[in-house]
C-alpha cells in the first residue's frame, strides 16, 4: 500500500496497514503501527509515498492527494494536496494545494484543563486565491514562503500583524519550474517571454 526510504532504512505500509521499517536488506527491523481497525479508517483508499522527517514525524501522502501524519489527528486532508515542505527547525509543514497555501505546526500544543481532548495539531490555511501552485518553499528561515502559482512568483510574508502579506515578484516562462536556495537566498528560474 505504501513505502519511502530515509536514512538507509525502508518505511512500509503493507496490505494489512502495518507499517514496518526494513533495514538495507530487506529484513524486518521493527514494527512502527499495528491497528488493523485505525489502519483500515486511514488507509483505506491507494498508495501511499511515505516521508520519514525530523522529531520521528512520518508523512503519508496519498496518490489522491490526501495528507495523513502519524501525530494527531492523523488525517489533515482527503484530497488536493499538490506538495510539502517541511521546516525542521520550528517543527512545521507547509501544505499546498492548487488553491491554496496551509501550515501545519507540530508543536505539541499546551492542553487546555478545561477540555477533556487534546486539540492536536491544526492546518490553517493562510492563502487561498491560488490557481494552480506547484511549488512553494520556506525562506528567511521560516518568515516568509515563496511560491509559483502559474507562471507567476509571489512572496506571502507571515510574521505581520494581522493578515499575511502578498507581494509579486515576477513572471517565469510557462510550465517550468523553479529552485530555491535557502543558504544562499538565491532564487533559480527561466525568464518569462
Amino acid at each position: 500500500r505504501g513505502f519511502g526510504v530515509h536514512d538507509r532504512k525502508m518505511y512500509v505500509l503493507k496490505n494489512n496497514f502495518m507499517v514496518e521499517r526494513l533495514n538495507s536488506k530487506g529484513e524486518s527491523e521493527k514494527i512502527l503501527f499495528n491497528d488493523p481497525v485505525l489502519g483500515q479508517k486511514l488507509f483505506n483508499k491507494e498508495f501511499y509515498q511515505i516521508k520519514v522527517l525530523p522529531n520521528d514525524i512520518v508523512l503519508f501522502l496519498g496518490e489522491d492527494g490526501s495528507l495523513i501524519a502519524n501525530r494527531f489527528p492523523y488525517q489533515f486532508l482527503e484530497e488536493g494536496l499538490t506538495g510539502v515542505e517541511f521546516d525542521p527547525h520550528l517543527d512545521r509543514l507547509l501544505v499546498w494545494t492548487k488553491e491554496a497555501i496551509g501550515v501545519v505546526n507540530f508543536v505539541k500544543q499546551r492542553v487546555d484543563p478545561n477540555q477533556i481532548f487534546d486539540a492536536g495539531a491544526q492546518l490553517p490555511w493562510i492563502y487561498q486565491k491560488g490557481q494552480k501552485i506547484e511549488q512553494a518553499f520556506w525562506v528567511f528561515n521560516g518568515s516568509h514562503i515563496l511560491f509559483r502559482d502559474k507562471n507567476k512568483i509571489y512572496l506571502l510574508e507571515l510574521e505581520t500583524y494581522g493578515k499575511p502579506h502578498l507581494y509579486k515578484l515576477m513572471d517565469v516562462k510557462d510550465k517550468s519550474s523553479i529552485y530555491y536556495h535557502e543558504d544562499s537566498g538565491q532564487l533559480y528560474y527561466l525568464e518569462g517571454t
